[in-house]
């Protein structure tokens, strides 16, 4: 979805004195503002699907005027990578600091802070090698490459 689309198919939420409403987790970049993408906590309170973060929640439209004047907060993909956080664009489960931290800007959906590893360019690598596979890995430990 566009941020077009998602400000354009956001439902009016009356249970909160009506409105657009965005949802954000405090724990990681996940947000929707679609109340049926919401996970719920053991407790039973509405949490991130993904990490089990409690919620945050403002009106759409200020929610979406804030990311908009601080591009530069979502690192190097700026706006775009805003957009893609929300629940219905597929990037979940990072904080924004490990987003950030990419040095490949908005292609990248995968920063490991404990080894520092981002995987290459269109390598199509999701996770962290030195983390999955750690007897692999330290093998090759001092090898000249």
């Amino acid at each position: 979805m566009t941020l077009v689309e998602i400000m354009e198919q956001s439902p009016e939420i009356e249970v909160y004195g009506g409105g657009q409403w965005a949802f954000y987790a405090v724990g990681c970049c996940w947000w929707t503002s679609f109340p049926e993408d919401l996970g719920k906590h053991p407790d039973g309170l509405p949490c991130c699907p993904h990490c089990g973060s409690v919620l945050l929640q403002g009106p759409l439209d200020k929610f979406v005027a804030a990311a908009q004047e601080k591009p530069e907060h979502y690192g190097p993909g700026g706006i775009e990578t805003f957009v893609r956080a929300h629940h219905r664009n597929g990037l979940h489960g990072y904080s924004w600091d490990q987003y950030k931290r990419s040095t490949h800007g908005g292609d990248q959906e995968y920063y490991c802070p404990e080894h520092k590893f981002n995987p290459p360019p269109n390598s199509g690598l999701s996770f962290c090698p030195y983390c999955e596979f750690p007897d692999e890995m330290a093998e090759g430990e001092g090898d000249d490459k």
